[in-house]
């Protein structure tokens, strides 16, 4: 079952008894176990919901899930990062035969924040419960976001949503972390690219982009005032020229998807889904030629290795690989 499967189920009032939530994002695993836990709210859950942590021991588990309810049809168990599921963790042999003799008066939901080792004798007998939650990509990320705006009476302007996530990153819980400042901030209308550029936060990605947006401009001077503001804040000079090198590989590609060696679709997934790179990194293709783009991702090899053999300090190999890579449009 997909965690989709799972919201439907919720939605519906057809849970089962027996659940195992894995797989990378952890921002919606969080969120539907909140779902879940809201249905207990009225239903006695000091008395009825019961949260353990790695740390509870195997007879205090099995006595809570063997448990009757009082004055509710079920009681919930929720087990966090058991240690019989993960590779390093001890047995729970009786923990074992109470999950397959599980109380019709129990709901158990076996909650991993990563995924559940396979191994284990506990998993294989989990795993026709399990609940597969993958790392949202952007489409999904947008789809969060435009309804989560809605459900608060904003909407998101054309790309605004699209800026946001690639400035934060692919993270879901900083994305709708700062999506929540936003809303704070803008409070009725539309979020607009204005309002995520005054008001987000940017990791090293986005704080490269805005200045390599200088650099593919020729506004070389522009973008030497944003590497000093950059570099003052902290960031390191070679994590920069990492940061630039991936923006050149979007161009790359996106010169390779003009040249019709691979279709749209095939380019944005290798961008890590992001249509909004790609958006930009094709506008931006346009002006160099193949072999331009190829010289710039060598000089920024070359600067890389300049400063890793000592032959050229830092803050000068990130201004060689720019003028290298780019001073010149032909």
């Amino acid at each position: 079952m997909d965690y989709l499967a799972l919201n439907d189920a919720i939605k519906k009032g057809e849970l089962g008894n027996l659940y195992l939530f894995q797989g990378e994002e952890n921002f919606t695993k969080e969120r539907s176990l909140r779902r879940i836990m809201e249905l207990w709210k009225d239903q006695l859950p000091e008395i009825n919901l019961s949260v353990y942590q790695d740390t509870a021991g195997e007879d205090e588990l099995v006595a809570a899930i063997n448990a009757l309810p009082m004055m509710a049809d079920r009681r919930l168990v929720v087990v966090k990062d058991c240690p019989a599921l993960q590779s390093r963790g001890g047995d729970m042999p009786q923990l074992l035969e109470t999950v397959k003799d599980l109380p019709e008066t129990t709901m158990a939901i076996f909650f991993m924040r990563g995924k559940a080792d396979g191994k284990r004798s506990l998993t294989k007998a989990l795993k026709p419960y399990a609940v597969e939650f993958p790392r949202l990509g952007e489409k999904e990320m947008l789809q969060y976001l435009r309804v989560d705006a809605r459900r608060r009476g904003l909407a998101w302007d054309g790309g605004a949503a699209e800026r946001l996530i690639f400035q934060v990153g692919d993270d879901m819980a900083c994305v709708a972390l700062e999506a929540e400042k936003l809303y704070a901030a803008v409070q009725e209308g539309r979020i607009t690219q204005e309002d995520v550029e005054r008001y987000g936060t940017r990791n090293i990605t986005a704080n490269v982009f805005q200045m390599m947006d200088q650099v593919l401009r020729g506004r070389m001077g522009e973008a030497m005032v944003r590497l000093e503001e950059v570099l003052s804040e902290g960031e390191q000079p070679v994590m920069l020229l990492g940061g630039i090198a991936y923006r050149i590989r979007g161009l790359m590609v996106a010169k390779a998807a003009e040249l019709g060696r691979m279709t749209q679709g095939e380019a944005i997934k290798k961008l890590r889904g992001s249509r909004y790179f790609f958006q930009n990194a094709s506008r931006e293709a346009k002006k160099y030629s193949e072999a331009q783009i190829c010289q710039a991702m060598m000089a920024v090899t070359e600067a890389e290795f300049a400063i890793k053999s000592g032959r050229m300090r830092d803050k000068a190999a990130v201004v060689s690989a720019i003028f290298s890579g780019f001073g010149v449009r032909g």
